[in-house]
């Protein structure tokens, strides 16, 4: 199957601002701004500026939303600082909403061929998957995380005995892509899920009946894989996922979901 991703960013309620002054008898450069990440952004500043980190203050102020794209050292967190530096005055930016819509970070854009075999009992077998990821013009601070998690994160809460990933990163003229909103999660989990619908109607089998064969199990728990991502293992180390899946059905069966799809395919809608 072949599947896209479509490309996604945030659009947090203010869009980012920053405030930098040095105080010209310690040197110390105090920068006032929208992010979640201050102590990281204070050593990639430190890095660049070629300065101990002590003498750069973060004070990260009320973000009105973070989605991802918070958590990023962007341009101007080097260049506005650096121009205070420069001129021994503050320094203040602020960013209007047609330009955070092009110069924060985009996300999530990828191309899927994903496959997948099961014996004749629907069990899942193996899978593998080749990505194509849109990363934009450039490589930012969080680098290839997302295809990188996509990958560890693609086989969800399946028992997958076999399994292949490859990604290949693009660098296109677009803007360039980081972090949104579960990373990689809901990239891998959609692309999955597409599949193994695909999988069961192509099987004869019930969709949901189908995917509780395939879930592990809790006796089965913690599972660990043999891949790393963000520099630890993957691990499922606890969860009762048939349940969920049970609990999940019982809720639909109770806000009549089944019996409104069944209503509308009897008059003839897909």
């Amino acid at each position: 199957m072949e599947f896209d991703v479509g490309r996604h960013s945030a659009v947090p309620m203010e869009p980012r601002a920053l405030l930098a002054d040095v105080d010209p008898a310690s040197g110390v450069l105090s920068i006032y701004g929208m992010t979640k990440v201050p102590v990281f952004n204070r050593d990639v500043l430190a890095a660049m500026l070629d300065v101990d980190e002590n003498l750069i203050h973060v004070h990260a102020m009320d973000a009105g939303g973070g989605f991802g794209v918070r958590g990023e050292f962007y341009p101007e967190d080097f260049l506005v600082p650096w121009l205070a530096r420069e001129t021994r005055r503050p320094v203040k930016w602020v960013e209007d909403r047609a330009e955070h819509l092009v110069a924060v970070n985009h996300s999530r854009q990828q191309h899927h061929r994903i496959a997948a075999a099961f014996d004749q009992d629907g069990l899942l077998l193996g899978m593998r998957d080749d990505v194509l990821h849109d990363n934009g013009a450039y490589a930012r601070t969080h680098g290839i995380i997302v295809p990188e998690l996509t990958l560890a994160m693609l086989p969800g809460p399946y028992r997958v005995p076999a399994f292949a990933g490859r990604v290949r990163v693009m660098l296109t003229n677009k803007t360039p892509c980081g972090t949104y909103r579960a990373p990689g999660r809901f990239e891998g989990t959609v692309v999955r899920e597409q599949l193994l619908d695909v999988a069961a109607d192509k099987l004869g089998l019930d969709r949901v009946e189908f995917r509780r064969r395939n879930l592990l199990v809790t006796g089965e728990l913690p599972h660990t894989r043999e891949m790393s991502t963000l520099g630890t293992d993957v691990v499922l180390d606890s969860g009762d996922y048939v349940g969920l899946l049970d609990k999940a059905m019982a809720e639909a069966d109770r806000l009549g979901y089944p019996a409104e799809l069944t209503a509308l395919r009897a008059e003839g809608r897909t």
